[in-house]
Parts: C-alpha cells; sequence; structure tokens
C-alpha cells in the first residue's frame, strides 16, 4: 500500500470514527471539498504539508497525532502487537474525538488520580 493509500484510508477511517462527511472535514479545515476530493480520488498523491496541516486540525489532531494515525494504515511499517480491551479500544476512540485543550485536561486528571493511589 502506497503512502497516499494510506492517507485515504485513514482519513476515511477518522470521518466514519467522528462522524463527519468530507464536506463537514473540509469545512473544519478550512480547505476547498475539491482539495480532499482530489486526495481521497489519488488525483494528489502528495499533499502539501499546509495541507495536512489543515486536514490534521480539521480532526482536532496535531500533524504528529495524524502522521501516526495514518501509518497504521502504512503496510510498509512493521506493526507493534499492542492488545488492549473494548473497553480501552472505546476509550481511545472517545480521546481521540477531544481537543488538544482537552486532552492536556484528561492527562492532568490521570496525573492526579496515579498520585492519589
Amino acid at each position: 500500500m502506497s503512502s497516499a493509500d494510506a492517507l485515504v484510508q485513514a482519513i476515511q477511517a477518522l470521518c466514519n470514527e467522528r462522524g463527519l462527511t468530507i464536506n463537514a472535514l473540509a469545512r473544519r479545515a478550512g480547505l476547498t471539498q475539491s482539495t480532499i476530493d482530489s486526495i481521497m480520488k489519488g488525483k494528489s498523491k502528495n499533499p502539501k504539508l499546509e495541507t495536512l496541516e489543515k486536514i490534521a486540525s480539521g480532526f482536532d489532531m496535531t500533524v504528529d497525532e495524524f502522521s501516526a494515525y495514518i501509518r497504521n494504515f502504512d503496510s510498509r511499517v512493521p506493526k507493534t502487537s499492542l492488545a488492549i480491551s473494548n473497553a480501552e479500544e472505546e476509550m481511545l476512540s472517545k480521546y481521540r474525538r477531544l481537543s488538544d485543550r482537552q486532552r492536556k485536561v484528561v492527562a492532568q486528571l490521570i496525573d492526579l488520580l496515579i498520585e492519589r493511589s
């Protein structure tokens, strides 16, 4: 699978996970729908970093988080075996929907809970 294919699969998965249409993603990212469509249809195989930053922002993710998510779909990248429970997977899915500010609050709460245990 190419990196362009991995990008397309990641965008599709994130849109499904977050209940977004391509049009809604484009609006949130400050891009035109035709820009996203050209990526999704394989016409734009190497989007600019600025475009990827905007798409990441549309998903309330940093570029690093978005890149890591894309790597999950790239068969050229070795997978680590990390078994997580359904409850952990659900928590991770919810966490990914949070804004950066909300994620910081969650991290602080976890730290506080660990300190008190």
